[in-house]
Order: structure tokens, then sequence, then C-alpha cells
């Protein structure tokens, strides 16, 4: 197991713009767009990222000791930068990433803004941060009683 550690999140907000390219209501006002949205939460294509936050740390005899901690945001950069500069982290250390709810938010969003802005992003395939079940990406909402699941998935 890897001696790094990043602890992440994404922070986003709906992609008004994406939205209205997809159904067909280009020129519409923002108010239009997001009553077309409905109330309910959007599909994960429509988060627009719009800042990261990370922790890094890597282990040492006496625990783990503190490398970066940051929450750069689309105040400072546009999200394809936001976005390269994250994968880019991820390439150089693969660390062991902790998340709550990455399996099922943060990474899906990660993966579909990537390619929607075409950032390369081989680095998020060096270790299996998609699959599930693996030390590589410890999603914490799976062990919290606020992500129900099935009785017979492993833990």
């Amino acid at each position: 197991m890897t001696s790094k550690i990043m602890i992440w999140d994404l922070e986003t907000t709906p992609d008004l713009v994406g939205y209205a390219r997809a159904n067909n209501l280009i020129g519409r006002s923002p108010d239009e767009i997001r009553a077309a949205m409905g109330d309910e939460f959007p599909k994960l294509i429509y988060h627009s990222i719009i800042c990261i936050g990370a922790l890094v740390a890597s282990r040492t005899a006496n625990g783990y000791e503190v490398q970066a901690v940051g929450a750069p945001h689309v105040g400072q950069r546009t999200e394809r930068e936001l976005i390269e500069s994250f994968v880019n982290k991820i390439a150089q250390l693969s660390p062991q990433m902790v998340t709550f709810n990455g399996g099922g938010f943060d990474l899906p969003v990660l993966r579909y803004r990537a390619m929607i802005h075409e950032v390369f992003a081989p680095g998020m395939h060096n270790r299996a941060y998609y699959h599930r079940y693996t030390d590589d990406n410890v999603d914490l909402c799976t062990y919290a009683t606020c992500c129900p699941r099935s009785a017979t998935e492993p833990r």
C-alpha cells in the first residue's frame, strides 16, 4: 500500500449551460433553465465543479504528516484548470484516496467533467479508484448509516 493518502471532496453547482444544450433550452434565462431542471437532484453529468478540496499526507512512524491542504475554486481557476491540476497531482502521487460518497458522486462527476473539458487523466487509472471494494479509494459513506446498502454486501 502507498504511504500517501489524499482526503478530498468536490463542491458543485448545476451546469445550466450543459443542461440547456442537452435539452434544447439554449437562449432561455437561467431561471427558466433551473425551472426545467426541476427540484430533483440533477443527474451527475449536470454538475459543474466549483471547488476541489484536498488534504495530502504521508504515513510516518508516528502516524501521518500533512503535506498539503487546499481548496482551489473557480474564483482562482477555470473548472478545466481545477480538474487538470487535481488529476495531475493524483498521477504524480498515486495516493490512497478517501472520500465520503466519492464512489457515488465525486469520482463520477470528476470523470464526466474531465471528459467534457477533454482533460487527459491517465493517473485516475493507475490504481483501482473506480472499483468499489478496494483500498485504493476508501469511501466512508459505505460505512455510514446515511448510505444504505444491502445486508449481503461485504463490509
